[in-house]
């Protein structure tokens, strides 16, 4: 398959049908499609959201992400933080289930390590509480993958407990 045959394939669910051979591709074809990849992120951050409200089975952002996580693209990072840091809960109605179960993940993956976008979600709090809770928990993944020291964790913890975060109740 080729990049354009991979991105037709991921942009739209169809049911009972699984993307197996695209994503397969896409992973084969790493280097020429994470560019693509990115600019779907680029394009989400800017107004693909509304178009993941109007159409229900637009899956292109979503297989985007987790391709990326696979990748552990860095340059991913700084877009998929600015596209969760949108004020409100039109993030998580777009994102669904992916907010409570794999962004901690995901973020984890592409980070590198850089904890600067993670702290940005956690302490705003116009972002979506599942949103800043899975931030909270990626820092806990990249303890357990050995990125962070757990005295990292626990004074960032900490300042959070004490003068970080606000003081309303929210998942966060």
């Amino acid at each position: 398959m080729d990049i354009d045959e991979i991105l037709q394939a991921l942009t739209t669910l169809e049911e009972g049908h699984f993307p197996r051979t695209a994503l397969e591709a896409a992973i084969a074809q790493r280097e020429v499609i994470t560019p693509q990849l990115l600019r779907v992120l680029e394009e989400t951050r800017q107004d693909e959201l509304e178009r993941m409200f109007a159409e229900t089975n637009y899956m292109l952002p979503l297989y985007a992400l987790y391709l990326l996580a696979q990748f552990r693209e860095t340059r991913a990072y700084p877009l998929i933080v600015d596209i969760f840091a949108i004020p409100g809960e039109d993030v998580h109605d777009a994102f669904g289930d992916l907010v409570t179960e794999d962004l901690k993940r995901i973020l984890a993956s592409v980070s590198g390590g850089d904890v600067k976008g993670l702290h940005r979600l956690i302490e705003d709090p116009l972002v979506d509480e599942y949103v800043r809770a899975a931030a909270m928990e990626a820092l806990v993944v990249l303890f357990v993958q050995d990125v962070l020291t757990r005295e990292e964790v626990i004074v960032y913890f900490q300042y959070l407990f004490r003068e970080g975060l606000e003081r309303e109740y929210s998942f966060a």
